[in-house]
């Protein structure tokens, strides 16, 4: 049976009621009980200024969650989000929502997230370089323990976080998928500055990420993704969700060289058509950009496979 709007709404009521009374264990009773009948951006929303104000920070960001999106880009939800993640010091989450959410609704937020996060460095001074020291250790670290370590970017400002992953980027010792994460957060930061690159097929690269797509937006336009989806669906429906994520695994662990998948993308095609079964190997003409890929192909499953045992 489908939920009712009406009783949603009248939870809601109650839950503000109760607040202005200070009632607050009643209110959050009321509150939970009309985003579970109704669950809403509107509601969550209500939901999680309560619990921001109760100072239940970890509440907060589990239902905060359900609509991030959201949250990031309403002129009424941002300064939650924003508020949110200074209490949980994610000063690198808070740049990047800074420069992709609407000016408008950055600006009120401005001289409070300037604030909080000069506060935040001179208050935080030895956990942040901590952090940093761990941080650039990862080149010295296996796979697993790499993943983990980067987890500590989070805490870094965006100034904290640029400089110190500029240095890593380059390195061959870095897994290709903290190399992917990190340059499309440049990208999301906006940074302008050439950056070099260790790329997958072991060239290092000089990129400016600022003039980059963000990996999502790469996704989007990838000629190779297009025509593998329109393949599969005419050819064999049921692959089309295995060969989408195969594609985007061996995609986005070559980010931010993407260069040779948007030139190569009909080899590309060819050659995971022949990995699912759909095409026989001596159909595939070799040639040298041909061999070139599968080495490329035979370094991304190398890497892969240092990650699956994480």
């Amino acid at each position: 049976m489908d939920k009712l709007p009406d009783l949603s709404e009248k939870h809601l009521r109650l839950a503000r009621a109760a607040q202005n009374e200070e009632k607050y264990d009643e209110a959050l009773y009321h509150f939970e009980a009309g985003y579970e009948e109704e669950q809403t951006y509107h509601n969550c929303r209500q939901l999680v200024a309560f619990l921001l104000s109760q100072r239940a920070w970890q509440e907060a960001g589990d239902y905060l969650a359900d609509f991030e999106a959201q949250f990031m880009y309403d002129a009424e939800g941002f300064p939650l989000y924003i508020k949110l993640l200074v209490q949980q010091h994610r000063f690198l989450k808070i740049a990047i929502a800074m420069e992709q959410a609407p000016k408008d609704i950055v600006l009120n937020q401005r001289k409070f997230v300037d604030a909080a996060s000069n506060s935040y460095v001179i208050l935080e001074r030895e956990f942040l370089d901590e952090k940093i020291k761990q941080l650039k250790m990862i080149p010295t670290l296996c796979a697993s323990e790499q993943l983990l370590v980067s987890q500590q970017a989070q805490f870094l400002t965006k100034e904290l976080f640029v400089e110190t992953v500029i240095t890593l980027l380059a390195s061959p010792n870095v897994h290709p998928i903290l190399i992917s994460e990190w340059f499309n957060q440049l990208v999301l930061l906006k940074v302008n500055a050439s950056t070099d690159v260790y790329c997958i097929d072991g060239v290092v690269r000089s990129f400016v990420p600022v003039e980059m797509p963000a990996l999502s937006q790469a996704f989007r336009d990838s000629e190779l993704l297009i025509e593998i989806t329109a393949t599969l669906n005419q050819k064999v429906p049921a692959l089309v969700e295995s060969g989408r994520s195969l594609v985007k695994l061996h995609f986005g662990l070559s980010y931010p060289f993407i260069e040779s998948y948007q030139e190569n993308w009909p080899i590309w095609l060819a050659i995971y058509l022949e990995m699912l079964g759909l095409m026989n190997s001596n159909e595939l003409e070799e040639d040298e950009v041909k061999a070139k890929l599968q080495q490329q192909l035979s370094q991304l499953e190398s890497q892969i496979q240092k990650i699956q045992k994480v």
